[in-house]
C-alpha cells in the first residue's frame, strides 16, 4: 500500500492518495512480462514545447488522467497474493490481475500504448522525433500539439472548440481531471505573458521544501554556487561506503538535478560536478552540497 499527500503551488494539500502496488521487483522477464519500455517526455521536450507555444501564441491546457495505469489491460497472465486487510480466500488461491496495476513492470508501456491508440484515432500524428509528442494540423488553420508525461497531458492549441471536443472524447474513454489553463505541472509553477510571448516558470515550492527538509531554511547565505578556488576530487574517499551519508548525498543531488533540468540552468555545472561523487562522497563533497543549499536559500 502506497500513501501520499499531493501538494499544490503554495505547498497546500490538494488531496490524499492511496493505492495498492504490486511487488514488481519479483517479476521474471519473459515469464511475467515482455517488452517494458515506455517513452516519457524529458525536460528538454517540455521546454521546447513551451517555447513553441509561446512563440505561436497558443493556448496551453493541462489534463490529468486519474489512475492512468488501471485503464490498460495486460498481455500476460499474472496473479498476486492478497494485500493486508483483504477478504480471505480459500487455500492455494490468489487474485488474477485483469488490468495493469501500479507496480507491474509492463504497466507504463501498457498505458502508453492504450492512450496513444486513442490519440491517434482522433487524428493526431506522432511527431517522429519524440514518442511523447503528437501534432494535428487541419485545413482550416487549426493547430494542436500534445505532450504526454505518463498521466499528465499538455494540450497546445489555437482552437478552443476543437480542444474541448478532444477533451470530451478523452473523458468518454477515461476518468480525468481538467486542470484548465496551465498553471502547475510536475511541481513547476507557470505564468503566461501572452502579450510579450513569454512563459515564466519557477520551482520555488520545491526549493523551499528541500531547504526545509535539510534544515537550511534559515542559514548563512552564499552568493556563489561553489567555494571559489576549490576543486572537488575523489582523493581520500572513505574505503568503505557510508550508506547513510551516500543516501543523503544522492537525495539532495537528485533534487538539484531536477531543478537544473527544468528551471535553474545556473545549477547545471555545479550539479554535474557534485554528481560525480554520489557513489562514495567524502566530507568535502558534503560541504560543497551544503554550500549550494545556502546559495539557494
Amino acid at each position: 500500500m502506497m500513501i501520499k499527500v499531493k501538494h499544490g503551488p503554495s505547498n497546500e494539500i490538494i488531496k490524499f492518495k492511496a493505492r495498492v502496488v504490486v511487488q514488481g521487483f519479483r517479476h521474471r522477464q519473459g515469464l511475467d512480462y515482455g517488452m517494458s519500455y515506455a517513452p516519457v517526455a524529458n525536460a528538454t521536450v517540455v521546454r521546447v514545447a513551451l517555447a513553441i507555444g509561446a512563440y505561436l501564441d497558443l493556448d496551453i491546457e493541462h489534463v490529468d488522467f486519474t489512475q492512468a495505469f488501471l485503464n490498460a489491460s495486460l498481455n500476460k497472465e499474472l496473479y498476486v497474493s492478497l494485500p493486508p486487510g483483504a477478504p480471505l480466500l480459500p487455500p492455494c488461491k490468489a487474485w488474477r490481475l485483469l488490468l495493469a496495476l501500479y507496480g507491474t513492470i509492463q504497466a507504463p508501456r501498457a498505458w502508453h500504448l492504450e492512450v496513444k491508440r486513442h490519440i491517434n484515432t482522433w487524428g493526431f500524428q506522432d511527431a517522429g522525433f519524440e514518442g511523447t509528442v503528437y501534432i494535428k494540423q487541419e485545413e482550416d488553420g487549426t493547430y494542436m500539439m500534445l505532450v504526454l508525461y505518463v498521466n499528465d497531458l499538455l494540450i497546445f492549441h489555437n482552437n478552443k472548440a476543437k480542444s474541448e471536443d478532444f477533451k470530451d472524447y478523452l473523458h468518454q474513454k477515461y476518468k480525468l481531471t481538467d486542470e484548465g489553463d496551465l498553471k502547475w505541472h510536475l511541481g513547476i509553477c507557470y505564468a503566461l505573458d501572452r502579450e510579450n510571448k513569454v512563459i515564466y516558470c519557477n520551482q520555488e515550492t520545491a526549493i523551499d521544501k528541500l531547504l526545509e527538509k535539510q534544515g537550511f531554511r534559515w542559514c548563512n547565505l552564499k552568493h556563489t554556487l561553489m567555494t571559489p578556488g576549490v576543486h572537488l576530487t575523489a582523493d581520500d574517499c572513505p574505503a568503505e561506503v557510508d550508506e547513510a551519508r551516500a543516501k543523503w548525498y544522492q537525495e539532495v543531488v537528485g533534487v538539484l538535478w531536477h531543478l537544473a533540468d527544468f528551471t535553474r540552468p545556473d545549477l547545471q555545472y555545479t550539479t554535474s560536478e557534485l554528481a560525480r561523487f554520489s557513489a562514495n562522497p567524502r566530507p568535502s563533497h558534503e560541504e560543497a552540497v551544503k554550500h549550494t543549499l545556502r546559495y539557494l536559500a
